[in-house]
């Protein structure tokens, strides 16, 4: 008797039958978290209003004899900036013929906060005028100045002798010379002789 070797087969597996699957989702990347922005404050409304610089020009009593406005507009609170040669071109504007500043070096610039009023005074009054002419011993001019004086009192104006010698050209020797007195708000001539 012959014996087969037994031959040993290998263990095959069979798959288990596979149900199908539901596809798995597909993951999605994580999104970053933005970080939130920070709560701003809603701004207050600006409000604009107009800062006025009311300019009264007054004489040596008090008497208004003209008056002027500035305007400029702009956020409420805040400071405006008149510069003194606003101011001062306002003023000129509004002087009366025959009138000036008693002091020029008195306008300044002003602030003003817009929403407000400024009243300023300024004093202004009447010019007297003196035209000095200088003449030699035969009349013929040798020069001539003009002389003015701004009233800051009741009266007239006096100009005196030596203002008006001063005034004269110079090397000039004037002669018999006395004060003169002009009206303010009036103009006067004056001949005087030198050698």
């Amino acid at each position: 008797e012959t014996t087969v070797p037994e031959t040993t087969v290998p263990e095959t597996t069979v798959p288990e039958e596979t149900q199908p699957t539901e596809p798995e989702a597909p993951v999605e990347p994580e999104t970053p978290v933005e970080p939130e922005e920070p709560v701003v404050p809603e701004e207050p409304e600006v409000t604009y209003a107009d800062a006025v610089l009311t300019l009264w020009l007054v004489d040596y009593s008090g008497k208004t004899v003209a008056s002027s406005q500035i305007t400029l507009n702009g956020v409420e609170g805040e400071k405006a900036s008149f510069s003194a040669e606003e101011v001062m071109a306002a003023v000129k504007a509004q002087l009366p013929k025959g009138y000036a500043l008693v002091d020029e070096s008195a306008v300044t610039a002003v602030e003003v906060e817009y929403g407000k009023e400024h009243i300023a005074s300024i004093q202004a009054g009447k010019v007297a005028t003196l035209t000095v002419t200088y003449v030699n011993f035969f009349g013929r001019k040798v020069g001539s100045v003009t002389l003015t004086k701004v009233q800051t009192s009741a009266g007239s104006c006096r100009f005196t002798a030596s203002e008006i010698r001063a005034a004269a050209p110079a090397g000039s020797l004037v002669l018999r010379l006395s004060n003169k007195t002009v009206s303010y708000g009036s103009n006067a001539s004056l001949y005087v002789t030198v050698i």
